[in-house]
C-alpha cells in the first residue's frame, strides 16, 4: 500500500512540475518508487536489472 501511495504522490508531483520549489520533491519520490520496485523484485526473487533490460529490449 505504501508503494502505491508513493506512486500516486509521484504522479501528483509530475502534474505539479510547473511549480518547481522546495515543496516539489519529484527527484526524491522517483528514487523512492524505484526503491519499492527493487524491494518487490527482491522479495519475488526477480532480478530487477534483468527485468528492466528485458522490457527495454
Amino acid at each position: 500500500m505504501a508503494m502505491l501511495t508513493d506512486m500516486g504522490l509521484t504522479s501528483r508531483l509530475v502534474m505539479d512540475e510547473v511549480k518547481k520549489d522546495e515543496t516539489n520533491n519529484l527527484e526524491y519520490k522517483i528514487g523512492e518508487v524505484v526503491w519499492w520496485l527493487v524491494v518487490v523484485s527482491d522479495k519475488s526473487e526477480i532480478d530487477f536489472s534483468k527485468a528492466v533490460e528485458d522490457f527495454i529490449n
